[in-house]
C-alpha cells in the first residue's frame, strides 16, 4: 500500500502529486516531472536499485530473511504446534525469498533499462545523484 504524497514545484509553485511507499527503501527514478510546467522535481529518498551499495543490499536481504523468520514462526505454531521451529524456519525464510525474488528481479531490470538512457545518466550526474564512478562501474558491467 502507499501513501498520497503532495510537494510544490520548485520552478513554477503548482503542486504534484504522487503515490509511493509508505516504508523501506524507495526504487525508482529520483525524478518527477512537473505537470503543469514539465521542470523535473528530485525526490533524494529514491535510489536505483542497481546503484546499491553492498550495506543497502545487506539490510534489504536481511529484512527479507527477518519477515521470512517471522513467517516461519507462525507457520510453527498453526501447522506444527510448536515443535518444527526449525523446519518451519525454512520453510517461511524460502517462501519469502522466492517472493521477492521476482520483485527484486523486476526492479533490477527496470533499472538497467532507465540507466542506458544517456539523457537519464546525464540528469544523475548532474544533480549528484550517482558517481562518475557509479557510472563507470555500471556501464563496464551492463554495457559490454
Amino acid at each position: 500500500m502507499g501513501k498520497y504524497v503532495t510537494k510544490k514545484c520548485s520552478n513554477c509553485n503548482g503542486y504534484i502529486a504522487w503515490s509511493e511507499p509508505t516504508s523501506g527503501t524507495k526504487f525508482g527514478s529520483p525524478f518527477v516531472n512537473c505537470k503543469h510546467c514539465g521542470a523535473p522535481q528530485i525526490d533524494k529518498e529514491y535510489k536505483e536499485y542497481i546503484m546499491l551499495n553492498p550495506i543497502d543490499y545487506f539490510r534489504l536481504f536481511a529484512g527479507v530473511i527477518a519477515v521470512g523468520m517471522i513467517v516461519g514462526i507462525l507457520l510453527d505454531f498453526i501447522i506444527f504446534s510448536g515443535t518444527e521451529l526449525i523446519f518451519a524456519w525454512i520453510c517461511g525464510i524460502g517462501a519469502i525469498v522466492l517472493h521477492y525474488k521476482k520483485s527484486f528481479l523486476k526492479l533490477k531490470e527496470e533499472s538497467i533499462k532507465r540507466l542506458k538512457n544517456k539523457e537519464y545518466i546525464n540528469q544523475l550526474l548532474e544533480y549528484k545523484l550517482i558517481t562518475k564512478k557509479q557510472y563507470d562501474k555500471f556501464n563496464e558491467k551492463y554495457n559490454q
